[in-house]
């Protein structure tokens, strides 16, 4: 694992082996985090998906909303073959979730929360970003509340009708990540568009709170906000 994790952040994250299409995409996506700008950036590659959702995270300092199929393992990109491009088995994207669950630099409530419409990919004891959250929850290092729900098959069902089982990510109410195209995992992102941000935290809160069930739940520890 460690191996595979060299090797995706280098091809992924390393400017040195990024050819100019990716340098100007990586680079449009560095500066649009940057300025919180309300631009509307495509997706529809593996590893600009990775990258483009490790900046959302890093951009969120306190709340990460995501609704998933399974918070899949498998390649997330048909058209690249490469089995190591795995977005939750990513060591870099994993380490930023980390550093999210984990830093005490902001005060007030913070939480991860995530809804998936199947079982966890490899099982909700197995999955490397649940893990994550159980080890700092038993470190006492967990600083955001994190857990994830299944929905209901009644949920699931009444997606599927309406034609809304679109999965999205949202972070503070201002970013998002709207796939457009689940079989192809394309999708649309934005880090500085409130009112469709807000728009899918309500559609993800609905979700979240009546037509879920509990799968993993962790409280943040009893620990000061900021450490001496």
């Amino acid at each position: 694992m460690a191996k595979l994790g060299y090797i995706m952040e280098k091809k992924i994250f390393d400017r040195s082996t990024w050819t100019e299409a990716e340098r100007e995409y990586n680079e449009l996506v560095m500066s649009c985090a940057k300025a919180s700008s309300d631009f509307q950036l495509s997706n529809s590659s593996t590893p600009h998906a990775i990258f483009l959702i490790n900046e959302l995270v890093k951009k969120s300092f306190r709340e990460v909303l995501l609704f998933s199929g399974s918070l899949s393992l498998k390649n997330i990109c048909a058209s690249e073959k490469d089995p190591e491009y795995s977005l939750y088995s990513n060591s870099h994207l994993l380490n930023t979730f980390r550093q999210f669950l984990s830093a005490d630099f902001v005060e007030g409530a913070k939480e991860l929360k995530i809804v998936v419409e199947q079982d966890v990919d490899g099982g909700d004891d197995n999955h490397p970003l649940i893990n994550i959250a159980r080890e700092l929850h038993d470190e006492k290092k967990l600083i955001a509340d994190f857990s994830v729900r299944k929905l209901t098959s009644q949920a699931v069902d009444m997606l599927k009708e309406l034609n809304m089982n679109n999965h999205f990510f949202v972070g503070d109410g201002k970013s998002y990540r709207f796939e457009t195209d689940i079989e192809n995992h394309k999708a649309v992102a934005n880090f500085g568009d409130s009112s469709t941000a807000n728009k899918l935290r309500d559609i993800f809160n609905t979700l979240y709170t009546c037509d879920s069930a509990k799968v993993v739940e962790l409280n943040k520890n009893a620990i000061s906000q900021f450490r001496v």
